[in-house]
């Protein structure tokens, strides 16, 4: 297995490991105005859960279950002021904190650990479960309207407050 320093071969620029809406094309799009390059990848130790009160999800160590694995994409290759977009995207509620996680390439039939970063949830945990899936068929539109009216606000102020903040409600 290879270890790479958080980078693809073909891109400069910083990673990050993504679990939740940041695993949207379309949320890329309407947050930094174009996706990407990205890998699938799994981050082993962690567990994912549902956010209480919110459609979006945040991950923890998992200590009592060290076999669980939560499901994701590493981004490449993106820049100082996308990393900082994110950043305040994210707010108060998670903590970027380094990682290594396992991508697949099926093109290169590869698979490589990818030291990087992921914003791991700094609340309690719940115990609800978070899909993907279910997410992109009843909250994205909602979340894409969310995303689009803080893009304003944080273009227009520089300083935004993270989604959480923004949104006290669910979709």
């Amino acid at each position: 297995r290879n270890i790479r320093q958080g980078m693809a071969p073909s891109s400069s620029g910083s990673t990050l490991f993504v679990y939740g809406s940041l695993q949207s094309e379309e949320v890329l799009r309407s947050l930094l105005r174009r996706v990407p390059a990205s890998l699938p990848a799994s981050l082993p130790a962690y567990r994912r859960f549902r956010v209480a009160g919110r459609d979006y999800p945040g991950i923890s160590a998992s200590v009592e279950e060290a076999s669980s694995v939560v499901d994701g994409r590493v981004l490449f290759g993106l820049l100082d002021d996308e990393v900082c977009m994110l950043d305040a995207f994210e707010g108060d509620e998670y903590e970027k904190t380094p990682v290594t996680v396992e991508t697949v390439d099926a093109d290169a039939d590869a698979k490589d650990a990818v030291q990087t970063e992921a914003y791991v949830y700094v609340g309690e945990a719940t115990t609800q479960s978070w899909d993907y899936g279910a997410f992109r068929s009843h909250h994205l539109a909602g979340f894409l309207a969310m995303c689009d009216e803080w893009c304003l606000e944080y273009r227009g102020e520089s300083k935004g407050k993270g989604i959480g903040e923004h949104i006290g409600r669910e979709t």
